[in-house]
């Protein structure tokens, strides 16, 4: 099965799904610059989080958990926002983001799939610790030196039909993990085993698996609806994200120093 190839250089622990975390000491942040001549390469980060984990009454920082920064931008735009702290999964596949970290002006021109009947698309997304619902849009995604053009992502959290997720998404248990703090991180970039989030299960409709597909009239979401899987253009599922890339897309690899002797912090 074809994967993405990113390189991902860095002192990491990979967190394999999502949520959110503790920690009792503040982790040191480390990461490894990779060559500036490769273009498949992102830079990977373990630190304490995205900021809004530490604000309020349930702040917490995270640990061992890695993250990349991504670029999206509005279809064929220079209208571009770099999002830090997304987190690396290798449990699932599909590019997630928090609404709350786009900025309005981008996210207001990202075009939001459509069904066949002409509603939005929206998506659930289950982890072992609860579930993400968005909708489901398209935008112009960069890692590194690599792209892919009008990829579809899920905006968790988004307003509208999307503000309260469907009691067959919501009916698998554990938390709501649409915002920041209970998420983790500002997002999740899948680069698991497959192309796309759900494959054949997805392509009839009211097929179930980790990934749901839901037609999202303004009256809220409820039918569940078929989507292609395909990791190239059009896109209908959320693709792995390199998997979709025009090259280097045929493998995942995460590159780690060596550990300090024992009894050595870094």
């Amino acid at each position: 099965m074809i994967r993405a190839l990113v390189a991902l250089t860095t002192l990491l622990l990979l967190s394999a799904c999502g949520g959110g975390g503790s920690g009792s000491s503040t982790p040191a942040s480390t990461s490894v610059t990779p060559p500036t001549t490769l273009s498949n390469f992102a830079t990977v980060t373990v630190d304490a989080g995205p900021p809004a984990l530490d604000v309020g009454p349930n702040a917490y920082i995270q640990a061992n958990v890695a993250y990349v920064s991504v670029t999206l931008c509005a279809p064929g735009t220079p209208n571009c926002q770099t999002i830090d702290h997304v987190q690396v999964d290798t449990g699932s596949v599909g590019l997630r983001i928090a609404e709350g970290v786009l900025s309005p002006t981008l996210l207001a021109a990202l075009p939001q799939q459509e069904d066949s009947a002409g509603n939005p698309v929206g998506e659930c997304y289950s982890f072992v610790d609860g579930y993400v619902f968005g909708s489901v849009r398209q935008a112009d995604f960069q890692i590194g030196g690599e792209t892919v053009s009008n990829m579809p992502l899920t905006v968790l959290g988004d307003a509208g039909a999307f503000s309260t997720p469907p009691r067959s998404c919501s009916a698998g248990g554990g938390a709501n993990l649409d915002t920041v703090q209970n998420f983790g991180a500002n997002g999740i970039i899948g680069i698991g085993v497959t192309t796309t989030d759900c494959g054949i299960a997805c392509t009839t409709a009211g097929g179930y698996s980790s990934a749901i597909y839901y037609d999202c009239p303004s009256l809220g979401c409820g039918s569940i609806i078929a989507r292609a899987s395909s990791a190239a253009a059009p896109f209908q599922q959320l693709p792995n994200p390199v998997a979709a890339m025009a090259t280097d897309n045929n493998g995942s690899i995460l590159s780690l120093p060596a550990p300090p002797p024992p009894g050595r912090r870094p």
